[in-house]
This record gives C-alpha cells, sequence and structure tokens, in this order.
C-alpha cells in the first residue's frame, strides 16, 4: 500500500484514483499527524508519498520523523514550491516530485520500486517495528 499524505482534498482524490487505476492499493490521509496515526495501524504502507507544504506538522518534519521511526520505509516528497531540500544530517536524501505531477515519471518511479518493498498485488513489505 502507498500512503498519500496530501492535504488538498482534490489532489488527495486525484492521487488515491489515478493510484488505483494503474493497480496500486493506496490510503491517503490529509496531514503528516494523520499519517503518524496510519503507521500505527496494522497494516503498514510499503511506501509514503508526502506533499512537503502541509499545515501543522510540515512534510520535511514528516520525512524527518518517518526516517528516524521507520528507517526502512521508502518515502518520497512533492511539491508546487521550491525548497531547500538538503536533507539534515543523517537523513537519507529521497525522490522529489515537483507539482503539477509529472505522471509518467511518477509512474516509472514506483515501477522501478516495484523490485524492492512496492507491488501491485501486495506492499506489506515495512514489519510494524520498521526495521
Amino acid at each position: 500500500m502507498i500512503l498519500i499524505v496530501e492535504d488538498d482534498p482534490l489532489s488527495r482524490r486525484a492521487l488515491q484514483s489515478l493510484m488505483a487505476a494503474h493497480g496500486y492499493p493506496c490510503r491517503a490521509v490529509p496531514s503528516a499527524e494523520d499519517a503518524l496515526t496510519a503507521l500505527r495501524e496494522p497494516e503498514k504502507p510499503g511506501m509514503v508519498l508526502i506533499d512537503i507544504d502541509l499545515p501543522g506538522m510540515n512534510g520535511l518534519q514528516l520525512l524527518h520523523r518517518l526516517q528516524q521511526a521507520h528507517p526502512r520505509l521508502p518515502c518520497s516528497l512533492m511539491s508546487a514550491n521550491d525548497h531547500d531540500l538538503s536533507p539534515p544530517a543523517g537523513d537519507r536524501a529521497v525522490p522529489f516530485f515537483p507539482k503539477p505531477l509529472n505522471l509518467k515519471r511518477l509512474f516509472n518511479f514506483l515501477r522501478d520500486e516495484e523490485k524492492g518493498p512496492i507491488t501491485r498485488a501486495r506492499v506489506n513489505a515495512v514489519p510494524a517495528s520498521g526495521r
């Protein structure tokens, strides 16, 4: 499953529809806080796609927390705005998708990730401990 973290309701629904149409199971949440809650549930995502510009905890803060708590969980960022994407010391760099999303690039990335934890049929590769 791909966890989409997107505060804009239209973008969130559009991404869910696109993922489903391409055979990727997904769940979408509107905030970083909701994403952290989702990660405590039994079904763990195989990847998290994070909008940087979120209300409350922003996407970069969420990414940092995810990399600390779930170091093997693949994450990627997206945004319509320019950001300094230099990872803080100890954090790893992640793919970035500018908005509007280039769907060909996004789905090529997902196909490449299928060789790792993401598959179209089953995406529960990350153990509950995150290790």
